[in-house]
């Protein structure tokens, strides 16, 4: 698992085995749901903030308005997707 990840899954309260795949440790079926939905929404959230991010790679040239609209467009399907709220 990339170092992202494995940070994610920390941040969640997961414990990661020696091959990298998180589990949930001594935690109830309840508290593992919230883990691993919390591991999911890190996930996704880095995901928007990328998209985000290369808008701002994008600048203010006008030949970057379509790319800076396909990526806003992105960022919004991401968020619908996966049912992100601000």
């Amino acid at each position: 698992m990339n170092t992202p990840l494995l940070k994610f899954a920390e941040q969640a309260g997961l414990y990661v085995d020696l091959n990298g795949r998180p589990w949930p440790r001594n935690m109830s079926a309840e508290e593992s749901e919230v883990a691993y939905k919390k591991f999911a929404e890190l996930i996704v959230r880095e995901c928007i903030d990328i998209s985000d991010n290369y808008q701002n790679i994008l600048g203010n040239e006008p030949e970057c308005v379509n790319c800076r609209k396909v990526a806003y467009g992105i960022v919004d399907k991401i968020k619908e997707h996966f049912g992100v709220e601000e």
